[in-house]
């Protein structure tokens, strides 16, 4: 790439600016409520580098005009000019009445207006005292976008449109520019690219004067796209480009879509390269990535992406790529580079932050070294919910300026004055450029730099965006510069350098930049007048670069990047060779892969693979031709048929180009037949009751296994758990099905060879049966233990399996008033007989029933038995004339009447009695008139009673239960209910 030397002539700031506000899509024009449908405003805000004042004069939808003043006293401030849309911005052809101001009331004056493709004034003018940036913005619900404005001395009198494809979906959007006059009796002529609203595709030819706008909209369907279409003058004139509301890209299915807005440049000052930056990636979800649209001037316009030439195209014809990372784009003519920030979700359930947005990129040729950039904070009306009351919220919540500069000056970026050593600077492949993307607050951002550099602002809202370039800096060529022409061969670049001008060998300041792996040397040829030069490669394993810089004595310089491809082609590591010496088995076919890689970054093409040793022995798969992108591998698969081979093969193997050929591979194998039997390797769970056998043939010269066999199972469950076809392991896992049974397997494993291996096993089961019922788990209840006196009980443990179980010990939960003596243990059981576990009970606790967990443990299973055993002095049986029974427990816990239960009750009716004395006893049952239905008397010594009356005679309904006992009369009430 060649970079002239250039003088300063323009910049995008100035004192007199034209610009307009083509149409947008404005929802709230029809809302019920009053505030939106105004809400949508025009913005125009104004940098400055010194103090400065100045007026802007607009014109409204009636031709009115309206002027504004304002001043700059602080540089460091913006002055923000703000209008209401309704009156000042242009008006479409009524593609969507309902969203159009113009149906709001009957009798509108804007009703039967209609501006597209019809000469009108609804022009902006910005004029200043000192020079000032310019920046628009177009605020709509939902569909927002802006631009740098440029001043007149950017103008010209040819552009090409940069727009974008209409969408008919909903709101109809057209694609859409607009131009602006500035000077009076301009002839201008329109060579549309797709068909126009009214006059379709036929060429067009007007008159404006200063100030009258002139707006084109396209047909409204997706293959219209006014881009490419060419606008000639005999002036100066400003135009504008973008679309109504569109979706982007337009072939994706996103749904939601913006308003879209640049200012135009004319092509007598595009520039040959430029570096397309990705933006901000928030939490958009359409599908694709953004995209960056290349528009040429000329006919025979090779473009080229980071180096590599990729398209060729002509005079207004573009080329269009999607793309998340940043690019160095560059041509041998005058180009246009446009980025569109894609679409913000393919829901429309969704409302994510960012939508389209569309910037004008600066030509690399056309960065400055300082920056006025404006990030707005721009506010939406928002109704408070359940009241009359409205609140300002900000449309946008993230801001951000992208920044490209060469490597060695990121360390002099300064933002509002403040060196910042924090950006995350990224790299740009094959340049020396580097770019950062920043986090910036809204208002006035200053940004300024050690050397020329590039810029571009924007933000997202929730559905809402905004960019803005930040702005050119356009130069001009002096002269023509040297010239350099090369021609290699292997390894080596031989050059000429040469002048449209006589030079001699001081005439031309010869520099070599960012070389690598390269020895250069040059001379004076005093016969042709030119200077001679040759550059190597200084490890031919290696590729070379380098910059060659001529300046010649008026300053006209001349850079080129070349690059001297070495023999960059691996297969392990770079420049190793492989020396593999393999065993293999005398059976089937072996094959295995190796990678070619290629380790430069650049394109390679491999021109041969070389065979020598036993190569007709093998069998050579590879990929053809073998071109190579950076980085990239390809297979190499080599096979050899070892079926009844035996002894020593090789194969060697070479990489070739034209320049160099390298052994990369020496393969020998060494084949012999298996004569290994399969090797079984058992583990056994804790229990010794799962099993995990691993049979290998991993020996070098194994066949592998052929299959297993179950000879004789019984309760064992089989499972083969490899997940790929039986070869070299299989894992079985054997699982006894019913612990409780006794199991048995025996398994035979045969490799491919013939050779049998055998795994062979007996697993006791837990085979226990207690209780004379014999069960798997039982009770045991005492029942009334009389106090202080030992009780014990023989519980019946029956082995019915064909293997002795031995109990080393037990566990008592509470293990306080029941005892096991531990004399019996351990306690052996015998095949198909019955061992009794002795168990034994003494409690001091009258009343009380005792409760406890015996838990026997053998073989992995535990087995709980509950006991429990009730206390009690003795039983007495007194019998009254109505039969009823007394029943006597010795632990008394209070003096008097206890709980009556049930209650309410069916036959028997419980009462719990506690006397410290002996004595009469009578009781009486009462209904609620006082009626005695059941009287008794019976003597009671002292101690705790449970007395029960048969009530099964008496009808449901509520009583009175009456007690009297030494000259004392207690009462309690109770119910039937049958």
């Amino acid at each position: 790439m060649s970079y002239f030397s250039y003088s300063k002539d323009i910049s995008s700031s100035g004192k007199e600016f034209y610009f307009a506000f083509p149409p947008n899509v404005h929802l709230n024009t029809n809302s019920q409520f009053e505030q939106l449908r105004y809400d949508d405003s025009l913005y125009v805000y104004i940098t400055a580098s010194e103090p400065t004042k100045g007026f802007v004069e607009c014109y409204d939808i009636a031709g009115n005009s309206h002027t504004v003043n304002f001043e700059i006293n602080n540089p460091d401030e913006k002055v923000t000019i703000s209008k209401m849309f309704w009156d000042f911005e242009m008006l479409s052809h009524p593609f969507s009445p309902e969203l159009e101001r113009r149906e709001d009331l009957a009798g509108n004056r804007l009703i039967e207006v209609n501006q597209n493709e019809k000469v009108s004034k609804m022009s902006w003018r910005l004029v200043s005292e000192k020079d000032v940036n310019v920046f628009i913005l177009n605020r709509s619900q939902y569909s927002t976008d802006g631009t740098i404005v440029h001043p007149t001395t950017l103008l010209g009198k040819k552009y090409i449109v940069a727009s974008y494809n209409a969408h008919p979906g909903g709101v109809l959007s057209p694609s859409q520019f607009v131009i602006v006059g500035t000077e009076d009796n301009t002839a201008i002529t329109i060579f549309p690219k797709s068909n126009t609203q009214f006059f379709k595709n036929s060429i067009q030819t007007i008159i404006l004067n200063k100030g009258e706008t002139y707006l084109v909209q396209s047909e409204v369907d997706p293959s219209n796209d006014l881009t490419g279409t060419v606008i000639e003058s005999d002036k100066n004139i400003a135009v504008f480009g973008g679309n109504v509301m569109s979706k982007i890209p337009i072939i994706r299915d996103g749904v939601t879509r913006d308003h879209l807005l640049s200012q135009l440049t004319p092509t007598e000052k595009w520039g040959k390269s430029a570096i397309s930056l990705p933006f901000k990636n928030v939490n958009t979800s359409s599908s694709g990535n953004d995209l960056t649209r290349i528009l040429a001037a000329e006919n025979n316009t090779e473009i080229r992406l980071n180096g590599n030439i990729i398209t060729t195209i002509n005079s207004g014809e573009f080329y269009d790529y999607e793309v998340n990372n940043a690019q160095l784009i560059e041509s041998n003519n005058p180009i246009c580079v446009i980025q569109f920030k894609k679409s913000a979700s393919n829901n429309s359930n969704q409302f994510l932050d960012s939508d389209p947005l569309m910037i004008i990129s600066q030509d690399t040729e056309q960065y400055s070294d300082s920056y006025s950039i404006v990030n707005p904070r721009v506010f939406k009306r928002v109704r408070i919910p359940l009241t009359f009351f409205w609140r300002l919220e900000d449309v946008f919540s993230n801001h951000y300026i992208n920044i490209v500069i060469e490597n060695e000056f990121s360390n002099t970026v300064k933002i509002n004055g403040q060196i910042r050593n924090d950006l995350n600077w990224r790299t740009i492949t094959n340049t020396n450029y580097i770019y950062a993307i920043v986090d910036v607050g809204t208002g006035l951002n200053k940004v300024e730099a050690g050397s020329e550099f590039g810029l571009f602002s924007y933000g997202y809202g929730e559905v809402e965006s905004y960019g803005f370039s930040g702005g050119n800096s356009i130069k001009f060529l002096n002269n023509i510069p040297p010239k350099i022409s090369t021609i290699s061969d292997c390894f080596i670049l031989d050059g000429t350098i040469s002048s449209d001008v006589l030079i001699d060998e001081n005439s031309l300041d010869i520099e070599i930049l960012e070389d690598d792996n390269i020895d250069f040397e040059y001379n004076f040829d005093n016969v042709s007048g030119e200077i001679l030069f040759t550059a190597k490669l200084i490890d031919k394993y290696k590729d070379g670069e380098f910059v060659l810089k001529v300046v010649d004595k008026g300053g006209l310089t001349t850079e080129e990047k070349y690059l001297i491809e070495g023999f960059t082609y691996s297969i392990l590591e770079q420049n190793d060779k492989i020396i593999d010496n393999i065993k293999i088995p005398n059976k089937n076919k072996y094959c295995k892969s190796y990678y070619i890689k290629n380790y430069s970054k650049y394109d390679k093409t491999l021109d041969d693979i070389v065979l020598d040793g036993d190569f007709e022995d093998f069998e050579i798969t590879i990929e053809n031709p073998l071109t190579f992108k950076p980085d990239e591998e390809k297979e190499i698969e080599i096979c050899f048929d070892a079926e009844g081979k035996i002894g020593d093969y090789n194969l060697l193997l070479s990489l070739a180009d034209n320049c160099s050929e390298e052994e990369r591979i020496d393969l020998t194998l060494d084949v012999k037949p298996d004569d290994n039997e399969p090797e079984i390797e058992a583990v056994l769970n804790d229990c010794e009751r799962d099993i995990l056998l691993t049979i290998t043939e991993n020996n070098d010269f194994d066949y592998g296994i052929k299959e297993f066999r179950v000879v004789d199972s019984v309760n064992v469950l089989v499972q083969n758990m490899n997940k790929e076809p039986i070869n070299n392991e299989l894992f079985l896992k054997l699982n006894v099905i019913d612990p409780y049974q006794d199991a048995y397997i025996d398994i035979e494993i045969e490799d491919e060879s013939g050779l049998i291996s055998r795994y062979e096993r007996t697993i006791p089961g837990h085979t226990l049966a207690f209780g004379v019922n014999q069960e798997r788990t039982t009770e045991l209840n005492f029942g009334n233990v009389v106090k202080g006196k030992s009780n014990c009980y023989l519980l019946p443990i029956y082995n019915y399996g064909n293997y002795p179980i031995t109990y080393n010990n037990y566990d008592l939960k509470e293990n306080q008033e029941f005892s096991i003596p531990l004399s019996q243990f351990p306690i052996t059981i015998l095949p198909k007989q019955t061992e009794n576990l002795e168990i034994c009970f003494n409690s001091e606790n009258l009343g009380i029933t005792e409760t406890d967990v015996i838990t026997l443990n053998t073989l992995c299973i535990y087995t709980e038995i509950p006991i429990d055993a009730f206390t009690i002095r003795e039983i007495y049986n007194s019998n009254s004339k109505c039969a009823l029974q007394l029943i006597l427990k010795e632990n008394i816990e209070f003096d008097g009447l206890g709980e009556i239960y049930p209650n309410p009750v069916q036959e028997k009716l419980n009462i719990e009695i506690a006397s410290l004395y002996d004595g009469e006893f009578s009781y009486f049952i009462l209904d609620l008139l006082g009626n005695i239905l059941i009287k008794n008397t019976i003597n009671i010594s002292q101690g705790l009673f449970i007395l029960t009356i048969d009530v099964e005679s008496l009808n449901n309904g509520n009583y009175n239960l009456i007690f009297d006992f030494q000259g004392q009369r207690l009462t309690k009430k109770f119910a039937i209910q049958k």
